[in-house]
């Protein structure tokens, strides 16, 4: 048996498992363990669990609970973080460099500085980086992100008035077309469909299974049926919420069938 506790470090960031090492910790405590990056501050998002674990399978250990000297240390590199970034951002123009810089990230033990930007292609940021090492004297380390993770990075309000999924709880991006959107009957204006980050909404796939099961059961539009052995027509659309198919009549109008009683027609 193992005793894990689940670990994130920044808002944005997956849920990292730890050993805690016998150490009692609660939901919402700080604590102090090494990121990919290096030393930071992380929060305690689950309690403390024992799981069965192979002899092989070992967890990275949390170093301690977070002091007060180490909480003081992360809010100053907060502000440093918000300056570096200012002066980031003119070392790039100046050097003409076609991206968009958008978060610092300091680790606790100084020993590296993360830089995340944006850019259509890729960058060579050589130069930059020899900038910024000279000015802040540890080691810097240039991450390049999609308009997705910047997104997630940076955080914001969708047009539903609530935080982005991506920022709030939904932390693996899903493969998202616009063969999605259509199937679900939604208007394919870009304006509607697209999120804050440019590309299609994450929540277009939270429903997309339903509809897909459903879909699975009817017969695609524009196939003929026979109603009650007297009246024929083909299928013109589908209301998902309610279960049903309307059907175009030969004769002329439209009627509306539960799905469930299709099979008996086709």
């Amino acid at each position: 048996m193992a005793e894990i506790v689940g670990v994130r470090f920044r808002p944005e960031d997956n849920i990292v498992y730890f050993d805690p090492q016998g150490i009692s910790f609660k939901i919402g405590e700080l604590c102090v363990a090494d990121s990919q990056y290096g030393e930071e501050v992380g929060r305690i998002v689950t309690s403390v669990r024992k799981i069965e674990a192979h002899l092989d399978e070992k967890f990275p250990k949390i170093k301690r609970k977070a002091t007060r000297e180490d909480i003081e240390k992360m809010k100053l590199f907060e502000k440093k973080e918000e300056e570096a970034l200012l002066i980031a951002r003119e070392k790039a123009k100046k050097r003409e460099l076609p991206m968009r810089l958008i978060k610092v990230r300091y680790m606790l033990d100084k020993s590296r500085i993360v830089f995340y930007f944006v850019a259509e292609n890729r960058i060579d940021f050589r130069e930059l980086v020899r900038d910024l090492a000279a000015i802040f004297k540890t080691r810097i380390e240039m991450r390049q992100v999609g308009v997705r993770d910047a997104a997630k990075i940076l955080g914001g309000i969708g047009m539903c008035g609530e935080e982005v999924c991506c920022r709030k709880f939904l932390f693996e991006f899903e493969p998202i077309s616009l063969r999605t959107a259509k199937e679900q009957n939604l208007s394919l204006n870009s304006e509607k469909i697209t999120g804050i980050c440019g590309r299609l909404k994450c929540c277009l796939a939270f429903e997309y299974p339903y509809y897909r099961e459903l879909l699975d059961m009817i017969p695609p539009i524009g196939t003929r049926v026979r109603i009650d052995d007297e009246l024929e027509g083909k299928i013109g659309g589908v209301n998902i919420f309610k279960k049903s198919v309307f059907i175009d009549l030969i004769e002329g109008g439209r009627v509306e069938v539960p799905i469930e009683n299709l099979k008996d027609m086709v």
